[in-house]
């Protein structure tokens, strides 16, 4: 009877410690960027380069996002229209991230790769609405909508809240 309550506290003990260890609302989603762009977009998670997007669609390689990501897009055009439009779609299609144009704000530095939330909260101006495009260039259903800033070069910033990542099936 001993070893049996002795080994009942020792899983309680365990388990008690591995919840304090995890943080209870860890949330994360694997997938991808879905891009379409008129001419280049760097994309950077966290300051990091995860994907380069050239004129038309393009695919980033699979990875995590979640609340509190910092996802920085530096915009190069060259000549005639600009247009930009991003999707971050899970792996599993379960989750999505839209990116219409209240969520993404201009940074002042086109050099900018990383921001910090004090600094996402300080810029004012969102994203440009490019509302001359209205094709639909990705193949999920989502409420991004085509993008720019104010010159040929120009960088967004966009501060990933638990809000943003929607059930694929409520878009």
């Amino acid at each position: 009877m001993m070893r049996l309550i002795s080994a009942v506290l020792f899983l309680f003990v365990v388990c008690a410690n591995a919840q304090t260890t995890t943080p209870a609302n860890t949330f994360a989603v694997k997938g991808k960027f879905y891009v379409s762009v008129d001419d280049v977009a760097d994309i950077f998670l966290n300051g990091l380069k995860v994907h380069r997007g050239n004129i038309g669609q393009s695919q980033s390689q699979e990875m995590e996002l979640k609340p509190g990501d910092r996802i920085v897009v530096q915009l190069h055009n060259a000549s005639a229209p600009r247009y930009f439009m991003l999707l971050f779609v899970a792996t599993d299609k379960q989750q999505q991230i839209s990116f219409p144009h209240t969520t993404l704000k201009l940074l002042p530095d086109p050099e900018s790769k990383d921001f910090t939330a004090a600094q996402f909260a300080a810029f004012n101006k969102h994203a440009k609405e490019n509302k001359g495009r209205t094709n639909q260039p990705f193949p999920y259903k989502n409420r991004s909508e085509w993008v720019w800033g104010e010159a040929d070069i120009s960088t967004l910033g966009s501060l990933l809240t638990r809000e943003m990542f929607i059930p694929m099936h409520l878009q």
